[in-house]
């Protein structure tokens, strides 16, 4: 909540992520593993002051993993 006059605050917003990743199987008992994705906000929240909007605080995340798996 930033105190500023006319600031519209929201505590939630519909969005979407989607991820892809492959998969290697080094051998018997290793396999490496790599994804990666992407998240949005639909409806970004909007700072407005005295009826201008100055800011959106919502922005796309970027995300990606690495997985090194050893099984027995």
């Amino acid at each position: 909540d930033s105190g500023y006059l006319g600031h519209d605050r929201a505590g939630w917003s519909p969005g979407w992520f989607a991820a892809a990743g492959v998969v290697v199987a080094l051998s018997q008992h290793i396999v490496l593993q790599m994804s990666g994705g992407a998240m949005l906000l639909l409806r970004e929240p909007k700072v407005f002051i005295a009826g201008v909007e100055v800011a959106r605080t919502g922005r796309p995340a970027w995300l990606c993993n690495t997985l090194l798996g050893v099984s027995f």
